[in-house]
């Protein structure tokens, strides 16, 4: 038992152990019914001229234009079995009790027609059509029992002698095979046409018919073979292929346009073959699909060829010249290093490294010895080099394993190319022909390989200790490195290779991070801390912040490269080569002879023999992104399941295929507008005058790769946008009038442009402009006119302010004179009153010196001369003259005063209104007797008498009552 698990053991360990089949097939993209929310069953797979995919599903009519799927339902809902095209764009569809096709409307969008609602058939109610075959001249919908035929006009019926599985268009003629009674074909007077001795397959389930040879037929059953129909006789196709009918039940055929086949198989995927039968790929759910049952196939435009699967739908890439290995398993892992020596494939993963024969379908095997992580394999002519997790080794012709060193983690050997070096006196010994340098887990490690070959680890670089991933030298011998943080170094090394002369630490402007400052020389380098370069040619360039750099040896800085600034003036390099405003933030590698590979993170660009731009769908390992030259030729990439193969020498097999994008405008009350390549080429759409939001989603119908778009909308752009791979745009606030909306994309050269209409609003139209252009003339006449009323207004305003100034002026003056009069007046009439009250009282003092004298002299006072002089004195104290002199003064200044207080009060005498006059002017009684001729007792009896006329009260005082009034 002991032996026995031991052999077993050896078996399993030995080097020569096969355990995973190494074919290497097309990429194959694979659609879940997550990715198009439909059923998984696929029954039927169709293109429109506009590129756009259909595919009868168990829900929905499917569509696919590359970015967007979307579904089109029958009106009973009913299984969508078949599904075809013609160059009308119009999608043919079949189910059960139903047929039709959906068609364009005005606005692009598809609208569904049914053609068998009307038909009076009664079986048309009870059958599924489970085939559609379009002619130039004719539509013919199958179903097990009856051909339905739809001549663009009208259906007609056609019975087949017997039931029929399907109907195939053959080199210009229509072939049917009739169960238990063999072939036949469709005239074109639709009679029946028995195929003489295709009677044999009476008993046989014929899966596919497809064009042999010039006018022969290849024949594939379910089960029992395939046959060639040549020169009216049956012969079996004498190849392989036989077991691919036989062995897992063959269900789908087609002819490629290459003249290859494609048939799929219920149990064991599709199988490629060529035109002499040989296999070309074989490709299941091991390596590529999600499925091994094929119910439909369809190559597209661009020579691809679709699936659709018992659970989802698969598209094999077979345009591009690429292959892949995929390992599932995880036996094999993800791929880091390749070499091809000794012809052999090796490849270095992170479980060791596997070989096999270069270009064959062989399986491969580990080399014993070597399991764990390889992260370098290099073909050194007659061995090969090998860094591992473990240390380096050497394996020479005869497959023999040589360890050359302990040092973990071999990262990446370049050789020195300095020959003073091996000159000088200090390099030891002198056979050595090559010195070799490599980046591992812990420093710098050197190696010399001498003339017969033999390698042998010198030393480490002292006091250089960084896990160095990247190693170069630049042309001035300097030497760069990358360590495991992305951290960049500038060393100078001196002649014997043992100690560093110099080191410089890159550092991003900025960056507070000063591990590496004490006894280095710093250079500064971009935003950012993480670093790369590529060495192209003999050119080193620096990757920082998305953007590349050079080292300026003269200045000792880093500059970097302008727009429009080639990235090397080294004469082999050709003039397309990107500039750094075409980077995209890709990274830089240089390939064999003028190859120059762009890395972006879903895909590779190769510009190959200074020509050819291919772009690959490839994800490759982050921050391992190996792209490994294998000969002049070939590249592999290596992926996280696998790698994959590519042969610059092999054009791609759609080079002329150019597809137009598919556009759509998506409104906001959900109106959807299409326009598809096959319209005119120049698009034009009204839009309502509402529209002033849109989204515009674009797709491009590649499958096999993801466009990136630019695009450009007048009025709402000023220039071109970036390539981004956003398919999806919004644009608000849009402008009545016309507008364009122009299209790129950078995998075909084709511009796209979509012009539409947005209509004004009645107030936006040029008649509304016209009312508005005359209402502002009139607004402005009327304006102009208002400010001339308005300013002659102001003038007169002005003039009658002026007037009226002037008036007041003139009032003041007339009052200043008046006022001036008055107090004349007032003072005259003052002075007059009291010369009156004087010369009253000096008459009042004669008349008694005169009666004094009269009693004096008595008898002897002459009494004739006594009574003259006493009238004389009573006539000038009671003289109405003074009376109305005061008075005239009096209503001068006073005006009114008497007349009013008179009219006030009637009862007042003429005495009353003289007391009144004289009280306002605030003469005191004493000052009134004398003109009154009164005495001042008397004065007051006359002041009392006169407050009962005035019905003054005790309290009031009649001077202020008079003063006032």
């Amino acid at each position: 038992m002991r032996i026995i698990t031991y052999i077993l053991f050896a078996v399993f360990f030995n080097q020569n152990t096969q355990f995973l089949t190494a074919q290497e097939v097309p990429r194959t993209l694979n659609f879940t019914k997550n990715d198009y929310h439909a059923q998984n069953q696929n029954w039927s797979i169709a293109q429109s001229p506009d590129g756009e995919m259909f595919f009868g599903n168990g829900d929905n009519l499917l569509r696919f234009d590359g970015v967007d799927w979307s579904k089109m339902p029958l009106p009973n809902k009913q299984i969508i079995r078949s599904v075809a095209a013609d160059n009308r764009s119009r999608i043919y569809v079949g189910g059960f009790a139903e047929f039709g096709f959906f068609e364009k409307n005005a606005f692009g969008n598809l609208e569904y027609t049914s053609l068998s609602k009307n038909l009076t058939f009664e079986k048309v109610r009870k059958e599924e059509i489970w085939h559609i075959v379009v002619t130039p001249k004719a539509v013919y919908f199958q179903s097990f029992s009856t051909l339905y035929v739809f001549d663009y006009q009208q259906v007609t019926v056609l019975n087949p002698p017997d039931n029929i599985m399907f109907l195939r268009p053959v080199n210009g003629r229509l072939i049917l095979p009739v169960i238990a009674k063999g072939l036949y074909e469709l005239t074109p007077d639709n009679q029946f046409r028995f195929i003489e001795g295709s009677g044999f397959l009476t008993k046989k389930i014929v899966s596919s018919i497809l064009p042999f040879g010039n006018n022969g037929l290849l024949i594939g059953t379910a089960r029992d073979g395939i046959f060639v129909f040549e020169n009216k006789q049956f012969k079996e196709w004498a190849t392989s292929a036989q077991a691919l009918s036989r062995d897992f039940q063959l269900n789908k055929g087609v002819q490629l346009s290459n003249g290859n086949y494609a048939f799929g198989t219920i149990l064991n995927g599709i199988y490629l073959l060529k035109p002499d039968g040989s296999t070309i790929y074989h490709i299941n759910k091991e390596n590529g699909l999600q499925n091994n049952t094929v119910l439909s196939m369809h190559e597209d435009r661009a020579q691809n060829l679709w699936l659709g699967l018992d659970k989802g739908i698969d598209l094999v890439d077979l345009t591009v010249p690429i292959t892949f290995f995929q390992d599932r398993s995880g036996k094999i892992g993800s791929v880091y290093a390749a070499a091809v020596f000794n012809r052999q494939l090796f490849v270095g993963t992170n479980q060791g490294l596997f070989y096999k024969t270069d270009g064959s379908n062989e399986n491969f095997k580990l080399l014993n010895g070597t399991q764990g992580q390889v992260w370098d394999v290099q073909n050194m002519g007659n061995q090969l080099f090998i860094g591992h997790n473990t240390g380096s080794f050497i394996l020479n012709e005869n497959n023999k394993l040589t360890k050359i060193s302990d040092i973990t983690g071999g990262w990446y050997l370049i050789k020195d190319p300095s020959v003073s070096r091996l000159n000088s006196p200090n390099s030891a010994p002198k056979t050595a022909n090559a010195l070799f340098l490599q980046g591992t887990y812990t420093g710098i490690a050197v190696y010399r390989k001498d003339a017969n070959g033999q390698w042998f680890f010198v030393k480490k670089i002292n006091d250089f200790a960084e896990p160095t991933k990247k190693i170069a030298f630049d042309k001035t011998g300097n030497l760069w490195a990358i360590n495991a943080y992305h951290q960049l170094f500038r060393l100078k090394i001196n002649e014997n290779m043992e100690n560093m002369l110099e080191k410089r630490v890159s550092r991003c402007s900025g960056c507070r991070d000063t591990s590496y400052t004490e006894g280095s020389l710093l250079m500064k380098i971009g935003t950012s801390a993480k670093y790369d370069f590529s060495k192209i040619g003999n050119d080193l360039y620096f990757k920082a912040d998305d953007d590349y750099h050079f080292f300026d040896n003269d200045k000792g800085v880093f500059q970097k490269l302008r727009d429009n600034q080639p990235l090397t003036n080294a004469s082999f390099i050709p003039s397309h080569w990107p500039f750094p405003n075409d980077l995209d933030n890709a990274k830089l590698q240089g390939g064999t002879g003028n190859d120059l590979l762009k890395i972006h993170a879903d895909f590779v660009e190769i510009w190959a023999n200074s020509r050819q731009k291919t772009r690959l769908r490839l994800k490759l390992i982050p921050d391992y992104e190996a792209v490994l030259s294998l000969d002049s030729s070939r590249y592999l990439f290596g992926l996280d399941d696998g790698y994959a193969l590519f042969n610059k020498k092999n054009t791609p097999n759609n080079a002329a295929f150019s597809p137009k994008p598919v556009i759509r405008l998506f409104a906001k009350d959900g109106a959807v507008f299409n326009f598809y390549p096959s319209d005119s080429a120049k698009n034009r759409l009204q839009l309502p005058p509402q529209y002033r939001a849109l989204r515009i989603n674009v797709a491009l119908p590649f499958f096999t790769d993801a466009a990136r778009f630019s695009y450009f909308l007048t009025g709402q752009s000023t220039d071109w946008s970036i390539l981004e791979s956003t398919t999806s745009h919004e644009f608000a606030n849009l402008t009545a009038g016309k507008h364009a909306f122009r299209l790129k994309n950078d995998i075909t050269s084709v511009e796209t442009t979509v012009e539409f209409e947005i209509l004004p609003y009645w107030y936006e139209t040029i008649w509304a402009k016209i009312v508005y252009f005359m209402a502002l003339i009139g607004i402005v006449f009327l304006m102009i006119k208002f400010y001339k009323t308005e300013l002659d207004n102001q003038r007169l305003r002005v003039e009658a302010a002026m007037l009226r100034e002037l008036e007041q002026e003139r009032i003041k003056a007339d009052n200043d004179r008046l006022h001036a009069d008055n107090i004349n007046k007032s003072q005259e009439l003052a002075n007059s009153t009291m010369g009156i009250i004087r010369k009253n009282e000096i008459l009042i003092d004669i008349k008694e010196q005169l009666d004094g004298l009269k009693s004096e002299y008595g008898a002897h006072f002459p009494e004739k001369n006594y009574k003259k002089l006493s009238e004389m004195i009573e006539t000038n104290l009671s003289s109405e003259e003074n009376w109305r002199i005061f008075e005239k003064n009096f209503n001068e200044v006073h005006e009114d005063f008497l007349k009013r207080l008179n009219a006030e009060f009637t009862d007042l005498t003429a005495g009353d209104l003289k007391l009144a006059a004289y009280l306002r002017m605030n003469l005191a009684s004493k000052e009134i007797s004398p003109l009154l001729y009164i005495s001042i007792r008397g004065v007051e009896n006359k002041r009392y008498r006169l407050r009962k006329k005035l019905n003054l009260r005790e309290e009031d005082n009649l001077s202020e009552f008079i003063l006032k009034y």
